[in-house]
């Protein structure tokens, strides 16, 4: 690949929003950025209308993505949609000549995860690569039903989206800390599905962690806003009554036969007692700010309207961790000002999100 000179590329200003003092021997650095794969811009045509062609792909915006990461000098990185040759070839390279080693989770369809730490700063105790759809089939043995129906469900859940741990020691204090980076499935038809692997990431964390009263964090791309079943199923650890009844509007039915009988069904009725969590998690930047980014993915590409929501996101297990700042986003004047991204001035549709975290 010949990439194209960012010579003249800035980091966009953003300035830090701090909560409380850091420790040196205890705070660490976090950034979560979806970096938006080529083979995810491939088959997209609404790119077209406003991204040309000389900036579309990975020759004009790696070069970018990489000095935005060598300015946020973040100890631990987490980056979505990671294609396998970007990794190999380009990110490993350039992250450890600035002090990284790193972990790399290749997904069946390319849009891999990469979790990468500072040599200096940590040691990685373990790490392992979870596909969230094995998981839930785990989960799903628990329940009692036919094999037509339970081979249904499994088509209908088998997703390529995984999670990629990290469990990670500083070298200070020796005191470790489990890290997990998910990318979850984007959908408006199935957010049953994100649901059940945004639960099944939560289980599979606490899980390697040692039990959800070990320190932990949850980060990456959730494709869920605010207002979803996902943030509310993060921040309070289960879905009520209400929560079940808006999925079903959004969520396809599975039709299979079970105990004898053609049955209509929905994944959540079978899944609902499954999906509870016991880990208090916060969200770092609506701990520090009282709210969450209004934006941290801005797409022109498959709407009529644009779409800028918030996606991404630092969960902290909030009994073990603490927040004392985070970056704040850019305005939305500077996102809209080539119509969406990617643009000149943001390398990915995503944002990177950082916050500082300490281990009590």
């Amino acid at each position: 690949m010949q990439f194209q000179s960012a010579e003249d590329f800035q980091f966009f200003p953003r300035h830090w929003k701090k909560r409380t003092d850091s420790d040196v021997r205890n705070s660490f650095t976090l950034v979560t950025y979806n970096i938006l794969a080529d083979v995810a811009m491939e088959p997209i045509k609404g790119y077209d209308k406003y991204v040309p062609i000389e900036r579309r792909y990975m020759d004009y915006r790696l070069p970018r993505i990489l000095k935005e990461l060598k300015e946020m000098d973040a100890d631990v990185v987490c980056l979505q949609e990671v294609q396998a040759y970007i990794y190999t070839n380009h990110l490993q390279s350039f992250m450890k000549t600035n002090g990284y080693e790193g972990v790399f989770l290749q997904r069946q369809d390319d849009l891999g995860e990469a979790t990468f730490f500072k040599s200096s700063k940590f040691e990685c105790v373990d790490s392992r690569c979870c596909v969230l759809h094995e998981i839930a089939d785990d989960i799903l043995q628990k329940v009692e039903m036919d094999k037509e129906l339970r081979d249904r469900i499994r088509r209908h859940i088998c997703k390529p989206n995984a999670i990629l741990i990290t469990k990670l020691k500083l070298l200070d204090n020796k005191k470790e800390v489990a890290i997990g980076n998910v990318h979850a499935l984007w959908s408006t038809t199935q957010l049953d599905v994100v649901l059940l692997q945004v639960a099944c990431a939560v289980k599979t964390l606490s899980s390697f962690a040692g039990g959800p009263e070990k320190s932990q964090i949850l980060t990456g791309d959730f494709n869920s806003t605010p207002d979803s079943a996902v943030y509310h199923l993060l921040s309070g650890g289960e879905i009520d009554k209400t929560w079940r009844e808006q999925l079903q509007k959004h969520s396809e039915k599975i039709s299979a036969r079970n105990g004898g009988q053609a049955q209509d069904l929905y994944l959540m009725d079978l899944i609902e007692n499954a999906l509870g969590h016991e880990v208090p998690l916060k969200s770092a930047y609506a701990f520090v700010l009282g709210k969450e980014p209004p934006i941290t993915n801005h797409d022109g590409a498959y709407f009529d309207e644009v779409l800028k929501v918030c996606f991404d996101y630092i969960w902290f297990h909030s009994d073990r961790i603490d927040v004392t700042g985070v970056l704040d986003m850019p305005p939305e004047d500077a996102l809209s000002r080539h119509y969406s991204l990617p643009s000149p001035l943001f390398p990915s549709d995503h944002l990177p999100v950082k916050a500082e975290l300490l281990l009590k």
